[in-house]
């Protein structure tokens, strides 16, 4: 793996999220990564500048799908938007474990991967927001993930499936501390505020 220094955050994708996390960064040196120019390869504009979320009480997996099948005008597989509503839908981390949690959260990176391409890119485990939306304080997450300081994404991907059961039901051998570390791992790759490695 080759490591490169930038001094930057580095936040991949140059969506509205990516640079709304750009801006909130602020007056941090922030560095985008983007495969296709800005504006035009994000799915922010594929969404018609919108953020499409199942948020009331009415809404069910299935409804939300529907939705995303309708907004799609015939790119989207009707089989694969039921299943990510319905595993999201599911993700909660209150209780005994948050192995649903994680199997979005897991998701949830997986599909920016394949669509936004950014499984290459280093994260730096040892100083992963705590908080995403704010990124003020920092944990180490490596415990995680084998001890390692730092993984790419899709390498990440590849140690936490190997930490569950087939159909992601058990994560981390129950040990919730774990789960949360990855979980919030998971969540600063997904919120895009990730420190690159």
């Amino acid at each position: 793996m080759t490591t490169l220094d930038t001094g930057r955050v580095i936040v991949v994708g140059a969506g509205l999220a990516g640079l709304y996390a750009a801006l909130k960064l602020a007056p941090l040196p922030v560095l985008l990564i983007s495969p296709e120019p800005l504006g035009s390869g994000a799915s922010s504009a594929w969404a018609q500048g919108g953020v499409a979320a199942a948020m009331g009480a009415e809404d069910t997996p299935m409804r939300h799908a529907a939705d995303t099948i309708r907004a799609g005008a015939g790119i989207v597989d009707a089989a694969v938007a039921s299943y990510v509503t319905t595993v999201i839908k599911a993700a909660n981390a209150s209780g005994a474990s948050m192995n649903a949690m994680l199997k979005a959260q897991m998701l949830s990176t997986a599909l920016g991967v394949y669509f936004i391409g950014f499984g290459n890119v280093g994260i730096d485990l040892t100083k992963v927001c705590a908080n995403p939306t704010t990124c003020t304080s920092y944990e180490n997450t490596s415990a995680a993930f084998g001890g390692a300081s730092s993984l790419t994404v899709s390498q990440i991907l590849a140690y936490a499936a190997s930490q569950s059961n087939p159909g992601g039901t058990v994560w981390y051998g129950q040990v919730k501390a774990t789960q949360g570390l990855a979980k919030d791992t998971y969540d600063a790759i997904n919120n895009q505020v990730a420190f690159g490695a």
